[in-house]
This record gives C-alpha cells, sequence and structure tokens, in this order.
C-alpha cells in the first residue's frame, strides 16, 4: 500500500531534493525513487508536478516547446536535406525537436522515419524495448494520469508500445503491472481499480478520486460498512462526524441505487448519493448542499 502523505511532507521533499543537488527536481527524478514519494502522489495530491514546484516555493519550467508531428517530420526532412542521410538517433541527438518528443509523437523513431517517407538508416538502433524501456512506459502513464493503464490503451497507440510486447517481455500484460509494483486491475464490472492517496485499492478511478478530493485527510471515515440485517448490501464510506452515508452513483445499476435509497430511508439514516457530475465541485460540504 502507498504511504500516506501530508502536503507539507510532499513539499519539503522537493525542498530536500534541491538542497541536496543545488536543482529544482523533474517529475523523473521522484519515480521509482527509493529515497522520494512517486511522482504519481504529486500528480494525485496536486494536480500536476509544476503546481506541486511552485507551492515549494519554486518556478515551474513550464515554457517547454512541444512539437506536433508535422513540425517532427519536418525536422526529419531538413535533417536529410541538409545532410543527405537518413538520420539516427545518434545523428540526431541534440537537435530540436528531441530524440524523446518524436518518439513520444511516433511511437518509436522508425516510425517517425518512415512517416516521413523516408527508409529508416541501417544503423538506426533496432526497435525492440528492454523491459527497463517498457517499464519507463507504464511508469510516465501512471505518473501523468494517476491510474493503471488498460491492455487497450497501449494497443495501436502512437505513444506507447504494444501491449503484446509486454506479454512477449514479461509473459502477460499483468505480469508486466506487477513488475512496474502495481497490482493489476481487476475485472469485477465495477470498472478499473485504481489506489487512493489512503492506500486503499478502490473498485473503480471515480470512488478514488472521490477519496482523494473529498475524505482523505478530512474526515475519519469508515470504508464500505455492511448494511443492518436482514440487509446484504454495503455502503462506500460512512463519516461518523457528520452521521453520513455515501453511495458513489456510477450510472451503471440505478435500480440498486433507488433501491437502497428506500432502504435509508426506512432506517432514518442520512444518505448522500454522490453523482459523476460531483467530483467536479470544490467539497463535500458542496455536495451535500448545506
Amino acid at each position: 500500500m502507498a504511504k500516506p502523505y501530508t502536503n507539507e511532507e510532499l513539499i519539503n521533499y522537493i525542498k530536500d531534493f534541491y538542497n541536496l543537488y543545488n536543482r529544482i527536481p523533474k517529475a523523473r527524478d521522484f519515480r521509482n525513487n527509493k529515497d522520494y514519494p512517486n511522482c504519481a502522489t504529486y500528480y494525485n495530491k496536486f494536480g500536476s508536478w509544476n503546481n506541486a514546484i511552485e507551492l515549494a516555493g519554486f518556478t515551474a519550467n513550464i515554457n517547454i516547446r512541444k512539437y506536433t508531428k508535422v513540425e517532427c517530420i519536418e525536422a526529419i526532412k531538413d535533417f536529410y536535406k541538409k545532410y543527405n542521410k537518413v538520420p539516427s538517433i545518434k545523428d540526431f541527438k541534440g537537435s530540436k525537436p528531441s530524440i524523446d518528443m518524436v518518439k513520444r509523437q511516433f511511437g518509436t523513431w522508425n516510425k517517425a522515419i518512415e512517416a516521413s517517407n523516408l527508409i529508416p538508416a541501417n544503423n538506426t538502433p533496432h526497435t525492440k524495448y528492454t523491459k527497463l524501456e517498457l517499464l519507463n512506459y507504464l511508469w510516465d502513464y501512471i505518473a501523468e494520469t494517476g491510474q493503471l493503464p488498460k491492455q487497450r490503451t497501449f494497443n495501436n497507440n502512437a505513444i506507447y508500445p504494444h501491449s503484446r510486447t509486454y506479454a512477449d517481455h514479461f509473459g502477460t500484460w499483468n505480469k508486466a503491472i506487477e513488475e512496474a509494483g502495481y497490482e493489476p486491475n481487476a475485472n469485477d464490472g465495477y470498472g478499473q481499480r485504481t489506489e487512493a492517496l489512503d492506500g486503499v485499492l478502490y473498485r473503480s478511478w471515480n470512488e478514488a478520486e472521490f477519496c482523494n478530493k473529498f475524505l482523505f485527510e478530512q474526515y475519519n471515515y469508515v470504508i464500505e460498512p455492511k448494511y443492518p440485517k436482514p440487509y446484504n448490501k454495503y455502503y462506500d464510506w460512512y463519516i461518523k462526524e457528520l452521521d453520513l452515508y455515501i453511495e458513489l452513483d456510477g450510472g451503471i445499476r440505478p435500480e440498486t441505487i433507488k433501491e437502497k435509497i428506500q432502504i435509508n430511508k426506512l432506517l432514518n439514516r442520512n444518505l448522500l448519493v454522490v453523482l459523476p457530475n460531483d467530483l467536479n465541485k470544490e467539497t463535500l460540504t458542496d455536495i451535500i448542499g448545506v
């Protein structure tokens, strides 16, 4: 389970890094680094890495030039016209856009060369990935989105290697997820399992997001308390200080939600049904409407 950090602790890690290395840390410095919280924690907590950097009192580097696919192709063609050779990764190193930018747009260097209507040079490094390179793509995705990728996310995607490549290297997609240090998604009908800041693996991204935004470090809450007999049902959360039971409505079980509303009226319990759009609100009080 991921360790829960306070905002102050996370910011102090950034400051400690700066004091130690005399530079502002990048997100990748905090990825898979046992000495620091994972950068995904910062994305979940502050919304972005740059937000965390600015809260630590530094100026975030937000002026990184981003290139489109068309611009990448034009740069490759300009290199070819100037030097009369198809550039390899080694040839193009130090040019703009960066090699990482090109690979992020096309998935591999060779695909970018082919998109430029050129034939990859014989000395272009092979397109096979090492296990570490594949894991880096997973860690990048998790850091940027705050959730585990599904197989279909990596299928026919210009940015990421195909999921079959992971199966070739690790045996199965789920074994690759485990190798990256995470528990694979469970196909239990509730959506994509996602770990929240409290360290709990919730049944959907919405549940984890609700916990992160409205409950974690704000209230003392009980997870999935059971209904009294004879009802064989569970709530999503209970907040004792508010005497409030919470049910997150994902929109896929309307009859079940209606039934739970009726049961709680009979039990004379305060039930808050949270709709997907409620996740856009600022506080739990805003959702409750008091």
